[in-house]
């Protein structure tokens, strides 16, 4: 079944499906690529990995990722619990004091790059799908991201920067992002730092963006949405996502429309 939204579909995002579908687009850009690079190009998969202490959706986000057994107890909670424990046995010590254990969760990001083989091996672009942690200020997501996107600002190589995310912050510009709720940048290393962009919307297809390699070979050319709409059929979110269900950040009133239509009986 295919999304009720021509562009990108904002419940994928809200109800934490995201992991699943980034790493199907990474590695579904990663089969488009490599079916056009030249011989002496290579595509892969790469990888960082790190620790999350922070996050606003802590309790939700425990259940969704080890299931809805496992929660996190409230302070309060914890402390009912052991009085009602020395009530009924009235054998233990009472504690001398109730603290929370520091949550912290390994997170693992995956991101695409771009190698020349001749005459020796030289990263020409990177392309980043970027995960909620990416643009969410003050996280490791954040500044993990931050310090690789300054590298590739500065010249470093080509940038490829996907953002199909409506919620968090982008990273700044000097001058504004347009007004749209994703958006797609593109550095090439020899105008760095100045970024080609496009809008992306929900209730419009995805645009087709170009993968910069090196001069005087041409672009590699990406149709983003035929991509995203066979992972979406492929994966079944259709049968996943609660159409029914409000979501953050809420739907325009454009959105609110096509949400009730697919939703209005047939």
């Amino acid at each position: 079944m295919k999304s009720p939204f021509p562009g990108m579909d904002p419940f994928i995002e809200a109800q934490w499906l995201w992991g699943d579908f980034h790493d199907s687009l990474v590695v579904a850009i990663k089969r488009e690529i490599q079916r056009q690079l030249p011989p002496r190009y290579i595509a892969r998969v790469a990888d960082r990995t790190f620790v999350e202490q922070d996050d606003p959706d802590l309790e939700l986000l425990v259940r969704t990722k080890f299931g809805p057994d496992v929660e996190i107890q409230r302070k309060a909670d914890v402390a009912g619990a052991v009085q009602g424990a020395s009530d009924a046995a009235a054998v233990a010590d009472p504690p001398v004091a109730v603290i929370n254990a520091q949550v912290e969760f390994e997170e693992r990001q995956t991101f695409l790059d771009i190698y020349k083989l001749d005459p020796t091996k030289q990263l020409v672009t990177s392309i980043e799908v970027l995960s909620p942690s990416n643009k969410r200020r003050g996280s490791v997501g954040w500044d993990q991201y931050e310090r690789k996107r300054n590298v590739f600002v500065h010249g470093y190589a080509n940038l490829v920067e996907i953002d199909l995310l409506r919620g968090g912050n982008r990273h700044p510009m000097d001058q504004p992002w347009p007004d749209s709720p994703c958006a797609i940048a593109v550095i090439r290393k020899e105008r760095a730092p100045s970024a080609d962009i496009w809008s992306a919307f929900t209730l419009r297809p995805l645009p087709t963006i170009p993968i910069p390699l090196l001069p005087p070979d041409a672009d590699v050319v990406i149709a983003l949405q035929p991509l995203v709409s066979e992972i979406y059929e492929s994966s079944r979110y259709a049968t996943d996502i609660q159409y029914d269900q409000p979501i953050r950040p809420p739907l325009n009133s454009e959105e609110q429309l096509v949400v009730a239509e697919h939703l209005r009986p047939k």
